[in-house]
């Protein structure tokens, strides 16, 4: 419910969801089907290159 309740008082200022005219119910729907990015889902991308960390590997 918390999420529900967040992604409510801010999809009017999504301009994913304004730019296609959807209302909440579908703008709910179109984000809860959006890719989430973590730190650990970037690490383990095949693609990353690192260029520089100063974190100890």
């Amino acid at each position: 419910m918390l999420v529900k309740n967040l992604v409510q008082s801010r999809w009017q200022r999504d301009s994913e969801c304004t730019e296609r005219g959807y209302d909440f119910d579908q703008c709910y729907k179109y984000i809860l089907n959006q890719s989430l990015v973590t730190p650990i889902s970037i690490a383990k991308d095949p693609n990353l290159r690192m260029i520089y960390s100063d974190y100890p590997l």
